[in-house]
């Protein structure tokens, strides 16, 4: 029998496992400060649990998010949802798409529960996938960063290069 790859991963991957198998496969192959990322990632990573946004926020309806935000815009996104409440901290790190896929990715949280308004746009029960959490910031610690940088995401990368994280 010949399985669709969706199919195959969803079937034969698991939530963080399947993140610290990847960085297993990947530091052997990496020397230097290339190795020191990923294994700082190996010790930081926290998986996290999504709730639907509305049920954390309210105001972020799927109406209120295809109208302010944009697919394949992660960073900015979780950026502007911090303007919905002070409380709501912004949080970077990894989504395994299938389980099995990482992909740097930037979702919000709001009094210890992560939701992700980016995968709002769209019907993500359609893809088992999994959150995994290198870097949470408040809006001041956020708004230094984006400061310094002049740029939307990578923000563990960036904090790990300049020693503000280890």
């Amino acid at each position: 029998m010949i399985l669709r790859l969706s199919d195959f991963l969803n079937e034969n991957t698991t939530n963080i496992n399947s993140y610290s198998k990847y960085l297993d496969q990947i530091i052997p192959m990496t020397s230097g400060k290339q190795r020191e990322w990923y294994e700082w990632q190996r010790r930081s990573a926290i998986e996290v649990e999504i709730h639907s946004p509305e049920h954390v926020i309210p105001e972020l309806t799927q109406e209120w998010a295809r109208k302010k935000l944009r697919v394949k815009d992660c960073y900015k996104n979780a950026t502007q949802v911090m303007n919905l409440d002070p409380e709501i901290k912004y949080v970077e790190g990894i989504m395994m798409l299938w389980n099995a896929i990482p992909i740097e990715h930037a979702w919000n949280s709001y009094k210890g529960k992560h939701f992700d308004a980016t995968s709002h746009l769209w019907d993500p029960s359609k893809e088992k996938s999994s959150h995994i959490q290198l870097v949470e910031l408040d809006y001041d610690s956020l708004w230094e960063v984006l400061r310094e940088t002049g740029v939307y995401g990578e923000i563990p990368s960036y904090l790990f290069r300049k020693g503000k994280i280890t």
